[in-house]
């Protein structure tokens, strides 16, 4: 691959074009959402509960249910 690094099964992966390739500097960036959690979901249990305009900044919004990696900021 152009970025000479070998991801492992667990890795989500993807491409990107001219526009965000920026020579390679690419390479290796990973993308982030934010989102403030204003009520509570009785059933959600340990997942959460995204409104469409924050799950369509982390994937198709058709998909579901997908697993992410979370950190709490205060």
């Amino acid at each position: 691959n152009a970025c000479q690094r070998y991801p492992t099964d667990m890795d989500l992966i993807g491409a990107v074009g001219e526009a965000l390739w920026e020579n390679g500097v690419a390479c290796g960036r990973f993308d982030h959402t934010v989102v403030a959690i204003v009520d509570y979901c009785k059933g959600c249990r340990d997942t959460f509960n995204l409104w469409v305009e924050a799950f369509s900044g982390i994937a198709d919004p058709a998909a579901g249910r997908i697993k992410i990696e979370y950190t709490q900021y205060a």
